[in-house]
């Protein structure tokens, strides 16, 4: 697995192909950390689909969730998976589904055994 340490996250490119970012703590995330997190992934592979983790306090701010939105902000990333352990997330969640509209297939669960599951239906042959 190669890996990518941001100080805020890492991002990795599993050995099954999918790309993986893990925040490492409570933290807000902001449209500057999006782009690091795309500069990662353009070192780690043209495109993938991509696991989301972090701990029950991370959160998107409302500029960073409008940025994620496009298609533009990561051409790395197919499909992007996202691992709640939050009543938080989750409400943040469904707003951002339902007012962001992403443009990539995007979902979200509470467990990472069916994100990744969903994901390797997004992988390239």
């Amino acid at each position: 697995m190669n890996t990518i340490d941001l100080g805020f996250c890492s991002v990795s490119l599993r050995k099954d192909g999918l790309l993986h970012t893990h925040f490492f703590t409570a933290m807000k995330i902001e449209p500057e950390h999006v782009m690091k997190i795309k500069e990662a992934c353009g070192k780690l592979t043209t495109e993938a689909p991509m696991l989301i983790t972090g701990d029950e306090k991370t959160v998107p701010s409302e500029r960073a969730m409008h940025h994620v939105s496009y298609k533009d902000s990561n051409p790395y990333v197919s499909a992007e998976a996202y691992v709640l352990k939050s009543l938080l997330q989750k409400l943040i969640a469904d707003l951002y589904i339902r007012i962001n509209r992403p443009a990539r297939p995007t979902r979200m669960f509470t467990r990472e055994s069916d994100a990744l599951n969903w994901l390797k239906d997004f992988k390239r042959s």
